[in-house]
């Protein structure tokens, strides 16, 4: 096991039943990912140092700007997550990139229209996708095993999610953001 792995896997475990109640975390960490998505196409997968300092300022600047500008991240986080996850799945289901990087288009307008409308249940969802993708890719079984693992998690953070939503305070950051 590498600190690679770890790490991923606790970013995705941290998505899966932590992203709608610290919506900075989330941000974060799918800047985190989407750094190192952008620092690998640019620099390559040999260069392990620059790659994780790029990814983890993609990852502070996130974070930073959940802190600071909630809803210019609101719209960021729904751009950069809908856009992330719909490519992310394009790569797990084998699709050409092409087809890909069109459907990271389509899921980062998804993304902003439902973090607009439906903040909370967006973010629920949302962070239980790319918590269950990140989850299936960097176990790497391969194939239907990959898409089952896929689903599994997905559902475990939905529903845990869902639970801690429902089960506390009730109030979702843009509610919080208008007092």
């Amino acid at each position: 096991m590498t600190i690679h792995f770890i790490l991923i896997v606790v970013m995705a475990l941290c998505l899966l039943f932590l992203g709608r109640k610290l919506f900075w975390l989330f941000v974060g960490i799918v800047g985190f990912a989407l750094g190192v998505d952008f620092s690998l196409a640019v620099l390559g997968p040999f260069n392990s140092m620059p790659l994780f300092g790029g990814a983890l300022l993609f990852g502070l600047l996130g974070a930073m700007l959940a802190v600071f500008l909630q809803r210019f991240a609101i719209i960021l986080a729904g751009f950069i997550g809908g856009g992330y996850f719909a490519y992310h799945l394009a790569l797990l289901l084998k699709f050409p990139e092409t087809v890909g990087l069109l459907l990271f288009v389509i899921g980062a307008i998804l993304g902003v229209i439902l973090f607009h409308f439906v903040f909370d249940w967006a973010l629920i969802v949302l962070s239980s996708l790319i918590g269950a993708i990140m989850i299936a890719q960097v176990l790497s079984l391969g194939g239907n095993l990959s898409g089952i693992i896929f689903i599994l998690c997905a559902i475990l953070g939905f529903f845990i999610q869902t639970r801690i939503f429902l089960s506390g305070d009730g109030k979702g950051l843009k509610k919080e953001s208008s007092k």
